[in-house]
């Protein structure tokens, strides 16, 4: 809706150390929500509509970011690992991540194979939110897994 979405990794770092709110208008609409909305956007995420799923992974994360949603892990590493080589979806999808501390092996691996530094950047924005989240709720070690 609209034409606020990114279309692109942007190459200007997003400084805040929360997770941002999803700019296509839908998106924020499903974002308030909250996890009653999850059911719909993790159908959507199991789709292969590239238009649907940029604007989809913003709200999954935005909601899985401020209300713990464990099984949605995985369903975003079936996304990743479905979205071939669609930067944009990748760079949407290592942002959501910062929800889940169990990521962190996942993004580090990540990390490790990609050149775009965009994606890079995002990634070490992700692992950042996620040491701070794991150390603000005393977390335990293995949640870093």
């Amino acid at each position: 809706m609209g034409g606020n979405q990114h279309k692109s990794v942007p190459i200007k770092d997003f400084k805040k150390t929360s997770y941002p709110l999803p700019r296509d208008i839908a998106s924020r609409k499903l974002a308030n929500i909250g996890p009653k909305a999850l059911p719909k956007l993790i159908s959507v995420l199991e789709g292969n509509n590239n238009r649907q799923l940029s604007e989809v992974i913003d709200a999954v994360g935005f909601i899985c970011f401020y209300n713990y949603q464990k099984e949605v892990f995985q369903i975003l590493i079936e996304c990743h690992n479905r979205s071939g080589k669609n930067e944009l979806i990748k760079w949407k999808l290592f942002r959501a991540m910062s929800a889940f501390p169990e990521s962190r092996q996942f993004l580090l691996k990540e990390k490790a194979k990609i050149e775009n530094e965009g994606l890079r950047r995002e990634i070490d924005r992700s692992l950042f939110l996620i040491e701070k989240r794991v150390k603000k709720e005393n977390l335990p070690e293995h949640h870093l897994a």
